[in-house]
């Protein structure tokens, strides 16, 4: 049985923008405080908005928030660390009641992290875990698992090299589009 690959993606895509909206929301502090709808900000950092991921991420998030009725803010910062602190600042300033962020860089973590739990913002992490000085994950991660996703990845090529001998078959030389084809 053969799925086509863009409706995986799709899928996915759905998937993860619906579990993005879910979890942020759960984690909103005075969410079933009686406060309307109206009255809550969520946020939303991301690491490149000119990449198609995030693109359909920011998408799914507007489109939610909409739904829901509450206030949101996007924020680029552009693979910028500094950038990336000084926006935490914005959504401080801005009394957000929780963000999901992208952080450009994991070494850079902890140091988002004390921000934003120093301000007492529910948070959640989106592509890179949020973690401390001593590696322990510190916030709700919505990814992949990289390392099973790049095992499986080199499984499925493996099989593609497999299926086409291209591994006994010297003269064969081969590229990404070659694995695709049939």
């Amino acid at each position: 049985m053969s799925i086509e690959t863009g409706k995986i993606k799709t899928y996915c895509r759905l998937i993860l923008i619906a579990v993005i909206a879910f979890s942020t929301l759960s984690c909103i502090r005075n969410a079933d405080s009686g406060h309307p709808a109206s009255d809550i900000r969520l946020a939303l950092m991301v690491k490149r908005a000119d990449n198609n991921w995030y693109q359909l991420l920011i998408k799914g998030f507007e489109t939610r928030c909409r739904e829901l009725g509450v206030q949101y803010l996007i924020l680029d910062n552009r693979m910028d660390s500094n950038l990336t602190l000084s926006d935490i600042d914005t959504l401080i300033s801005r009394k957000v009641n929780g963000v999901a962020i992208a952080i450009p860089e994991q070494k850079m973590s902890w140091i988002i992290v004390n921000r934003i739990f120093e301000a007492g913002l529910p948070v959640v992490s989106l592509n890179y875990k949020l973690i401390d000085k001593q590696d322990r994950q510190v916030a709700p991660h919505i990814g992949i698992d990289y390392i099973k996703a790049g095992i499986t990845a080199g499984h499925w090529i493996a099989e593609r090299i497999r299926e086409k001998n291209i591994l006994t078959d010297p003269s064969i030389s081969f590229g990404i589009a070659d694995l695709y084809s049939k």
